[in-house]
Formats: structure tokens, C-alpha cells, sequence
């Protein structure tokens, strides 16, 4: 398989879990309706308005915790960022990756593999730009804030250099 077919598949089971996880979603929402409807028939104080109450509580907990597990997906990202990282297409899996954890607040991961990114970027590129600020954000939101202003720095240099750069910096 070419690159971007084998990206192409990694995405789809990415997606796919997304469609997975919006129609769970869904499904409990409706529960949810369901309940509030009842509830709003039924005395709030009664035996069954309680259980009612209760099974609603306990329907809107698991609401908010369902999550999509990206753990493999994850793995096949940066498996495939490190068979080809100076491709476009590794360059895509090694930011969905970072994205992917970024979703997970899982911070430290996220900051790591867009550091290996920018590694390969071509630094006149747009994405290289593009890149560098969501790197920057997440040095900021881990409180690394020396090497974020180094990054920065590392940008303005660059801008000095190449005025034609600025509009993607700017984007």
C-alpha cells in the first residue's frame, strides 16, 4: 500500500470510533429525554420518581464519560510517524497523534512527538509555523514558559530572515 492509503486506513479506524462513540451518545441522550419526560409526570418525592431520579443521574454520569480510546490508533500514528517522517503524510500522523493525546489532556505525550515533528519539517513551510504555535501552547500549558519564548524566538529569527513567512505566522 502507497502512504496515504495506509494513513487513509488509520484515519477510517479513527473515524469509525468516532461514529461509534456520537451514536452512544446518542443513544443516551435519548435515554435521558425519556427519564426527564417521565420525571416530569411522576412526583419528584415518590418511590418510583426517586429510582427514576437515580437511573438519570446515573445515565448523565455515564454520558459524560464516554470517550473514544484512542489508544491504538494512537500507537499506529506514531509507528507510522516514525516509518516516514519526513513525508507530508508523516508529518500528518505524528500531529494527529499529538492532537489525539492533546483530546486526552495527556500534555507531556502531545508536546514530545510534535518536538520529533518539527525535527523534519522543512522550516520555511507553513506547517512549520503552524506547528511551532501548537507546540508553543502546549510549552505554555505545561508551564514551560523559557522554552516556549525559545520557540518563539526561534520564529521571530526566522521572520527576520524571510519577511515572506509572516502571513503564516500571522494565518
Amino acid at each position: 500500500l502507497e502512504r496515504r492509503e495506509m494513513l487513509g486506513l488509520i484515519d477510517e479506524q479513527r473515524n469509525k470510533q468516532e461514529i461509534e462513540i456520537q451514536a452512544k451518545k446518542q443513544e443516551l441522550r435519548t435515554k435521558v429525554d425519556s427519564l426527564k419526560e417521565k420525571l416530569k409526570k411522576l412526583d419528584a418525592a415518590s418511590k418510583e420518581g426517586k429510582s427514576i431520579a437515580d437511573e438519570l443521574r446515573g445515565l448523565e454520569k455515564s454520558l459524560t464519560d464516554v470517550k473514544p480510546q484512542y489508544s491504538e490508533v494512537i500507537v499506529k500514528y506514531k509507528e507510522f510517524f516514525e516509518k516516514h517522517p519526513k513525508s507530508s503524510e508523516g508529518v500528518r500522523a505524528g500531529v494527529n497523534a499529538a492532537m489525539l493525546f492533546v483530546d486526552g489532556e495527556n500534555f507531556a505525550e502531545a508536546t514530545q512527538i510534535l518536538a520529533s515533528v518539527l525535527n523534519y519539517v522543512d522550516k520555511s513551510h507553513l506547517y512549520n509555523n503552524q506547528i511551532s504555535l501548537l507546540y508553543v501552547s502546549l510549552l505554555e500549558q505545561q508551564g514551560q514558559y523559557k522554552e516556549a519564548l525559545a520557540v518563539l524566538e526561534q520564529m521571530i529569527a526566522g521572520l527576520k530572515k524571510d519577511s515572506n513567512q509572516l502571513p503564516t505566522v500571522l494565518f
